[in-house]
């Protein structure tokens, strides 16, 4: 770990024992570091405290692990959002982040309170995979259904507000199972069954009958693929967000990417009016200088991710975003060498050309371990 780039991370939950737990890790060049657990049960749940352990595990990560540590990353609660202002002021080098993943998920979470027959669509196939889940008797006779037209058995995925990508994940499967369950109340005899499954009481029987309804209605079906279109997007984008090897410029493009999709009209306007905004609102809070400068640092992007007209698409537009930027890290102001150094950087210039950078042998070698990744994960 010694010398070796670090970001810092914690968050806190409750144990069996109702116990509150904050826990912190490190990614050290994409390695996960599990750092250390602390009971804060007995002791105020402010920032100020947050701050205390995360002071701490700054202390180990530059005295023990003996890394360099560059950014700090947090929930979006509000002693989280406290804690990393009172961070950045001890600590002006560091830069602090919201976890982004979880920025992903408040954005579906936007998503779904629009008013809309397709957003309430997802209601509809959670009381669904709910209602056969809590049936063992109903459950078997999906089961024995996928037999005759399946060479696996699947389960049903019911989603959960924590459990990120899980709503897509659970129409994927309905989805996937959409043929058994919609011949399950075709035959009359499995139509009985079924009504059985729910119990002799009256309010049992019609939400039996209403479920029985969903599966065999066909505009429930499209809704479904509709909203698996809508949902594979930020599917993708949690799992980028989420990865050891996440960077910042690798959300900041992740981020561009879900605006450019929900901006076509193909979309629904209800999509687009609940996700496109909460883009805007979440890309407002952030540190905007350094997501663009780590755009621009990534030697196979540069200035091109930017719209011609762009200011950042020229090095006198970044000059200030770089200035400042070298300021806050290193206390002071760049000197010719640097500035110039950085000019021939954005041009392709010099040695920091392509070939001076040797970019194509790296991107060969790049994909080359990634096609042995694969490989070793086929063959576990």
């Amino acid at each position: 770990m010694q010398n070796k780039y670090a970001t810092g991370a914690c968050d806190g939950w409750k144990n069996v024992r109702k116990d509150s737990l904050i826990g912190s890790t490190a990614n050290v060049e994409g390695n996960p570091v599990l750092l250390n657990v602390n009971d804060i049960s007995s002791r105020p749940k402010t920032a100020e405290t947050l701050l205390e352990i995360v002071e701490s595990e700054i202390e180990y990560i530059l005295n023990v692990l003996q890394a360099i540590l560059v950014a700090w990353c947090t929930d979006a609660s509000g002693e989280s959002a406290k804690m990393r202002r009172l961070l950045v002021r001890r600590y002006p080098w560091l830069v602090v982040l919201d976890c982004w993943a979880h920025q992903v998920q408040l954005v579906v979470g936007d998503l779904w309170r629009a008013d809309d027959p397709l957003i309430r669509a997802m209601d509809r196939a959670t009381e669904v995979v709910k209602w056969f889940n809590n049936h063992s008797l109903a459950l078997g006779v999906l089961k024995k259904e996928q037999t005759t037209r399946r060479t696996k058995v699947l389960c049903l995925i019911l989603p959960g507000a924590t459990r990120w990508t899980s709503h897509f994940l659970c129409i994927s499967r309905l989805l996937e199972l959409e043929e058994c369950l919609r011949l399950l109340p075709v035959a009359t005899e499995r139509h009985q069954t079924l009504m059985r499954a729910a119990g002799p009481k009256r309010d049992a029987k019609n939400k039996a009958a209403e479920i029985l309804r969903t599966i065999v209605e066909p505009g429930f079906w499209e809704y479904l693929k509709s909203l698996w279109d809508v949902l594979r997007p930020f599917a993708i984008a949690s799992n980028v967000t989420q990865g050891d090897n996440a960077r910042l410029d690798t959300v900041l493009c992740t981020l561009a990417h879900l605006y450019h999709i929900f901006s076509k009209p193909s979309f629904p306007e209800c999509v687009r009016r609940a996700v496109l905004p909460s883009l805007e609102k979440r890309w407002a809070n952030a540190d905007q200088p350094i997501f663009i400068l780590a755009v621009v640092l990534n030697p196979y992007i540069r200035a091109r991710a930017f719209h011609p007209n762009s200011a950042y698409r020229t090095p006198a537009g970044l000059r200030s975003l770089v200035s400042d930027a070298f300021q806050r890290f290193f206390g002071e102001l760049p000197d010719y060498e640097m500035d110039s150094a950085f000019t021939d950087y954005v041009a392709w210039a010099g040695e920091w050309s392509a070939e001076g950078m040797n970019l194509a042998n790296t991107r060969q070698a790049a994909k080359a371990q990634v096609r042995l990744l694969l490989h070793n994960q086929t063959h576990i």
